[in-house]
């Protein structure tokens, strides 16, 4: 769970934070500073909740059904709602771009070949099973 003061900041104070922030991601640019960066500043916990959520917008952008997402991911189903509302409220374009490229895609079905291969606990249904080997086909033959 993720800890933040019930506190309010002064707004100026928090856009003075949130420029630090963004002033940090900037300048480390190549993708292993970047990684050390964000594995420097976040806990393991929330490094999962980020990955759980990036996870939880690229299945919504395949097509994905809600119950499926939250077995996948082994989420609650109100957690996939409040993901698929920012999706569908357009609060996350960049990232839903920057996943719709063939680069994501290719991360994403990676991402599913592993779940499927190794056997991943959070997958026991077979027709679920099914359907990600039936999606990685056809990703792989170009759809």
């Amino acid at each position: 769970m993720v800890h933040v003061s019930k506190q309010e900041l002064h707004q100026d104070v928090q856009k003075q934070l949130f420029d630090d922030l963004e002033e940090l991601f900037v300048a480390n640019v190549k993708k292993y500073e970047f990684g050390n960066v964000l594995f420097e500043l976040l806990s393991p916990t929330e490094r999962l909740m980020l990955a759980k959520r990036l996870g939880i917008i690229n299945a919504l952008t395949q097509g994905y059904a809600s119950h499926t997402i939250s077995k996948l991911f082994k989420v609650s189903p109100s957690t996939v709602f409040r993901v698929q509302h920012a999706v569908e409220s357009n609060r996350v374009p960049r990232i839903i771009a920057i996943l719709r490229n063939k680069t994501g895609r290719r991360k994403f079905l990676r991402t599913l070949e592993s779940l499927v291969t190794l056997g991943f606990p959070g997958i026991p249904q077979k027709r679920l099973r099914a359907q990600i080997n039936h999606d990685i086909e056809r990703w792989r033959a170009g759809a």
